[in-house]
């Protein structure tokens, strides 16, 4: 998802939530009630949308961690919490 995307998905996310405070179920509907009827919409972007709502814009040229995490490999990178508690 580009930048410009983001920022006209939260653009959209903040005309949605008219002043409620955002819930996981606003954002689910936000999602099936907004982003699936929009231009915007592409199957299976929901991990992407409510990573943008969650996290804000991501954009990896502006990210100095991004470059340092892309190096390090996947070996380097700590597990995942939820993962440690599956094994």
């Amino acid at each position: 998802m580009q930048l410009e995307e983001q920022e006209a998905l939260l653009g959209m996310w903040m005309d949605f939530l008219e002043g409620r405070q955002p819930s996981a179920a606003l954002m689910r509907d936000f999602y099936f009630d907004v982003i699936s009827r929009s231009r915007y919409y592409r199957y299976g972007m929901a991990p992407e949308v409510f990573d943008l709502l969650v996290n804000g814009p991501f954009e990896a040229r502006d990210k100095a961690g991004w470059d340092i995490s892309r190096r390090a490999g996947p070996a380097a990178a700590p597990r995942h919490r939820a993962a440690e508690r599956a094994a």
